[in-house]
């Protein structure tokens, strides 16, 4: 190889890597990601009877399977409306699937959910401070045990 040929090549390959280095940020195609609220349901599945009753203002489900009385808590996509007897079931705030119900303090009742003794912060919260435990968090299914 000529030594006139291999200053070239260097020099050409200087070249190119200095342009490749200075190009701006503005030259690369990005994609910018916008930051949202990311909607994911889930609810627990096992099945829960019994009587709907309020204690201290508190709403919770007498088992009738057993003598466990389950404070209900409601997920971020499901708000309550208690009015005297009546308790507004209202879903779909987050997912947009809006459903109500309307089930009455001494009614039998069938939830879906699931029964925990720790809560997350954010279920934890919407909780008034007097109203403990046992939880049941509520699923997807809400309503009179006879549909009336």
């Amino acid at each position: 190889m000529s030594k006139p040929f291999f200053m070239m090549a260097l020099l050409f390959s200087g070249l190119l890597a200095m342009v490749a280095c200075n190009s701006s940020s503005s030259d690369i195609p990005t994609t910018t990601l916008t930051a949202g609220p990311q909607v994911v349901a889930t609810a627990w599945t096992a099945e829960l009877i019994g009587e709907l009753v309020e204690v201290n203002h508190c709403i919770r489900v007498n088992d009738r399977d057993s003598d466990t009385s389950y404070l209900l808590v409601w997920p971020p996509d499901m708000s309550t409306i208690i009015e005297m007897d009546t308790v507004r079931v209202v879903t779909g705030a987050i997912t947009g699937n809006r459903k109500e119900v309307v089930l009455y303090i001494g009614e039998m009742v069938r939830l879906s959910g699931g029964e925990t003794e720790n809560l997350d912060e954010q279920l934890r919260q919407a909780l008034p401070a007097n109203c403990i435990g046992p939880y049941w968090v509520v699923g997807f299914e809400v309503g009179p045990l006879e549909p009336k």
